[in-house]
Formats: structure tokens, C-alpha cells, sequence
């Protein structure tokens, strides 16, 4: 089976994915970063981070290894946790849903927001999982 390279640009440097466990933890690198770009406003490292982590999740979906975001739904930071389980909804939608519903009845601002989004178009079939388009 051919991988695709999957090289990642953080700010000054690039990184290339050579495993599930490693995109697994740029994955929640990159959706710290990003949950914290939405708070200062810089878009341009939140829309980098953003790319990132849709390489992250085409190199598992492409490997088999979505199952590892199974442990990022408990993460102490809501930006994971709302990454992790859109993701996971193709995965296990009961407990992709159940997560996302837990932050979009929460108190956590635009991570809310988007998760109510998310469901909303979820349950309308009209959800797409990006980094599954070649």
C-alpha cells in the first residue's frame, strides 16, 4: 500500500508524518495551537495549524488509524476534543456525537459554536470529512 508524504509547515520549519503515533500527536499539537489562535486572532498560524491537521487525519484515515483518536475525546483542552471527535464521527458516531453534544451544551465559547455546527450538519447528511478527499 502507497502512503503519501504528508509534510506539515509549522511557522519556520517542516515536518514530514512517518507514523500513526506521530501524526497522532501533531494532530493534537496542532489543535492546541489553533484553539489558541481563535482566542488571539492570529489566523494565519490558525489556518496553518488547520491544514496541518487535516494532513494528520488524511495520514491515519489512509493508515488505518483513526481509532487512536478515541483517546484524545477526554483531552483537558476543548480545541482537541472538538477536532478529535468531528473526526471520529466517521469512526463511532455515538461517541463522536455524544462528545461533540457534551461541548456544544457547554460553556466553551466558539468551540461550542462550531460543535453545534458540526452536529447540525451531521445530522442533516451533509457533514464532510475532508481528509478523506485525495
Amino acid at each position: 500500500m502507497f502512503i503519501d508524504v504528508f509534510t506539515l509547515r509549522n511557522e519556520n520549519d517542516m515536518k514530514t508524518i512517518t507514523s500513526q503515533e506521530e501524526a497522532l500527536k501533531l494532530f493534537e499539537e496542532n489543535s492546541i495551537k489553533q484553539a489558541q489562535t481563535l482566542k488571539t486572532g492570529n489566523y494565519k498560524l490558525g489556518n496553518e495549524c488547520f491544514d496541518n491537521k487535516i494532513k494528520c487525519l488524511s495520514y491515519l484515515y489512509k493508515t488505518n488509524g483513526m481509532g487512536m483518536l478515541e483517546q484524545l475525546l477526554s483531552h483537558e483542552n476543548v480545541g482537541v476534543r472538538e477536532s478529535a471527535s468531528y473526526a471520529y464521527l466517521s469512526v463511532c458516531p455515538q461517541k463522536g456525537e455524544e462528545v461533540l453534544s457534551e461541548i456544544a451544551n457547554g460553556n466553551y465559547g466558539i468551540h461550542s459554536f462550531n460543535a453545534e455546527m458540526i452536529l447540525k450538519e451531521w445530522k442533516k447528511g451533509e457533514l464532510k470529512f475532508i481528509f478523506m478527499d485525495d
